[in-house]
């Protein structure tokens, strides 16, 4: 009988034996299959992340040639993009990609931006002479502080009040 329940109790080893290899074959096998389409993920956002990369590059450089024909500010409005997207692609675009495009879109006209009002065109300075009235720090007639004294008082206004 001692046979017989040893060679029940070595069959019975030989099978889970064989369903313990099975099992480390199943999961070798998709650990392998696991790793193969990590690699084929990997290789494949590289390759999208390539073709962002080179889509900002334009994206860049036609932002900056734009901001270069116009304000800023008014190039973000236009494109739907933010002021601080404008600037970044102004800083990161190469120049030289830049002014040969600018140069191309003007036919090599140089392009001048001036900042704010451009001499001679605004209203001319006004003069505190005859007929105006100048600010003081006295008091005028009517006993306001700081009031205007009238034509006849040219003294510069000192922003000070008076003692109280």
């Amino acid at each position: 009988m001692a046979s017989k329940t040893t060679n029940s109790a070595i069959e019975a080893l030989e099978r889970r034996h064989a369903a313990e290899r099975a099992a480390l074959k199943a999961a070798a096998d998709a650990g392998a299959a696991v790793r193969r389409a990590q690699q084929r993920r990997a290789a494949e956002v590289a390759r999208l992340d390539e073709m962002v990369a080179g889509a900002e590059r334009g994206a860049d450089v036609a932002l900056a040639v734009l901001a270069s024909l116009m304000a800023a500010d008014v190039a973000a409005v236009l494109t739907e993009e933010t002021p601080a997207r404008v600037r970044l692609g102004l800083q990161r675009a190469p120049m030289e990609d830049v002014n040969a495009r600018v140069g191309e879109l003007t036919d090599g006209v140089p392009v001048v931006r001036r900042r704010g009002r451009p001499r001679g065109s605004g209203r001319p300075a006004r003069a505190a002479g005859a007929g105006s009235t100048v600010v003081t720090g006295g008091v005028s007639e009517a006993g306001v502080p700081g009031a205007a004294a009238g034509p006849a008082d040219d003294a510069p206004f000192s922003g000070m009040q008076p003692p109280r």
